[in-house]
């Protein structure tokens, strides 16, 4: 008998799900800890831990800082600093609304700062490992979607 996930997103899906869900039960404490390292580091209001690839967007408590970074080093700019936030779905910017009827393979939140060694910070939100894409209206990149939408709020328009 098939499984709901099968049914309604195929079998590719289905089995990526599983493989996920196994893995998410074993990295939860992990990415929680390391989730915690840094808040005990810095005073930040909001912290984002990617649990793909474990880079982070961290905001200070007084909004007016941005902390940027990835497991081998992080950065923290004042938030006049930021030059641009954006979601890149496959490498193009695009708004989250105009996802609905897309298919993507990457997604990820791309910070620009004023800084000539290191001016973008890419936050990986959605990484599928097949050649086939994924519909974006899948209820896994919903929630996917609203979370890059809380990043996406945090920085002032430009």
């Amino acid at each position: 008998m098939r499984s709901f996930l099968e049914m309604a997103f195929g079998p590719s899906f289905a089995l990526a799900w599983r493989s996920m869900d196994r893995r998410k039960a074993a990295t939860t404490a992990d990415l929680e800890a390391y989730s915690q390292a840094i808040r005990e580091r810095h005073a930040l209001s909001a912290a984002f831990v990617s649990k793909l690839d474990r880079s982070f967007i961290g905001i200070g408590l007084d909004g007016g800082s941005v902390l940027l970074g990835d497991p081998a080093g992080e950065r923290t700019y004042p938030m006049s600093a930021v030059t641009d936030a954006a979601l890149l779905a496959d490498g193009t910017p695009i708004a989250p609304d105009d996802l609905v009827r897309q298919k993507i393979n990457n997604l990820r939140v791309r910070v620009t700062v004023d800084d000539a060694d290191h001016p973008t910070h890419d936050f990986l939100l959605f990484d599928w490992p097949n050649k086939r894409a994924v519909s974006a209206n899948t209820p896994y990149l919903g929630q996917v979607l609203m979370q890059a939408r809380r990043i996406l709020e945090r920085f002032p328009a430009r």
